[in-house]
C-alpha cells in the first residue's frame, strides 16, 4: 500500500515540476520577444 501512495506522490511531483518548468520557459520566451505574460498569455510582443 505504501508503494502505491509513494508512486502516486512521485508522479504528481514530477507533473508539477514539469508545469513550473513550462511556465518559466514561456515567460522567458515572451520576455525575449519584448512582451510580458499576463493571464498566461504573452502580450505586447514585437513578433
Amino acid at each position: 500500500m505504501f508503494r502505491l501512495i509513494r508512486i502516486v506522490f512521485f508522479i504528481g511531483a514530477v507533473f508539477l515540476a514539469g508545469m513550473i518548468y513550462q511556465m518559466m520557459q514561456h515567460r522567458e520566451n515572451c520576455n525575449q520577444a519584448g512582451g510580458r505574460v499576463s493571464g498566461g498569455l504573452c502580450v505586447g510582443e514585437d513578433r
